[in-house]
């Protein structure tokens, strides 16, 4: 294996990608509209939007729109009771700077208290997105 990339689908593709930009500084790679019925074959389904943002490290992370009939996914709550939720952790710089700034950008907290302490010199968050996606924010000392 040579690396890793995260894709999600998302009911609004671009607006997700806004908030991970806006939010944890991921910058934008590149986005498409795939129609090419291969890749319905393939087990895609289309039309489907695809945008992708690149994190400073040079992660990827995806997000897929379908183009009709979307269906709800789990509520994210809680992460580990439901079997298929997706999770992602991003490792952040700050934590309570970016708890706040993804609270003030419309996410939301899992829990009642969001940061929590695991170690020395390590602490985590649990939020959600502008979908209800789970996120997990992980700060670590350098």
């Amino acid at each position: 294996m040579t690396g890793l990339e995260t894709a999600m689908v998302a009911a609004r593709p671009e607006t997700l990608a806004a908030f991970y930009q806006n939010v944890f500084g991921l910058e934008p790679e590149w986005s498409v509209e795939i129609t090419d019925e291969a890749f319905a074959d393939a087990g895609l389904g289309v039309p489907c939007r695809v945008v992708c943002l690149r994190t400073p490290s040079g992660q990827r992370l995806k997000f897929l729109g379908p183009g009709r009939n979307p269906r709800p996914g789990g509520s994210g709550r809680p992460v580990v009771g439901q079997v298929g939720t997706p999770l992602f952790t991003l490792v952040v710089d700050d934590l309570d700077e970016a708890v706040a700034a993804a609270e003030a950008a419309g996410g939301g907290s899992l829990g009642k208290g969001n940061v929590i302490d695991v170690g020395p010199g390590t602490r985590i968050a649990f939020l959600t997105d502008l979908e209800g996606n789970a996120v997990e924010l992980i700060e670590r000392a350098s």
